[in-house]
């Protein structure tokens, strides 16, 4: 499955953008379903604005942010977010760090860890958890 490019923004990270670019998505004549933003920051501004044009989530569209930041899991957001396991990635940093400071010729090492998706309210959860 494609994205269409009408549906794709490029745009800030702001709280302002996210409620800019929901006016732009939500009032056009085939709005889409889904919006997945990059940050959950990004994401409030698009229910924020979702909301000042009467766009319910999830019956009209759902939303997903990247980040489950604190507020995600506020009731005024109740954001479905990737989760992002900031401290596995500061501890292997570090680990990278203090290797290639002991051996500055090692080779590049590639590092996978879980991102789960933190299904909340945005999204109808039965259809996706």
């Amino acid at each position: 499955m494609s994205i269409k490019e009408r549906n794709v923004i490029s745009t800030g990270v702001s709280h302002d953008h996210g409620h800019a670019a929901a006016v732009q998505l939500l009032s056009a004549e085939q709005p889409p379903t889904a919006i997945y933003t990059v940050t959950d920051l990004l994401a409030f501004g698009l229910l924020d604005g979702g909301r000042a044009l009467g766009v319910k989530v999830p019956e009209d569209v759902w939303v997903i942010g990247f980040d489950n930041t604190d507020l995600a899991s506020w009731e005024a957001f109740d954001l479905t977010s990737v989760n992002q396991p900031i401290h596995a990635i500061v501890e292997q940093g570090i680990d990278l760090l203090r290797r290639r400071i002991g051996d500055p010729a090692a080779e590049a090492t590639i590092i996978n860890l879980p991102c789960p998706l933190v299904v909340r309210g945005s999204t109808a959860n039965t259809v996706i958890g």
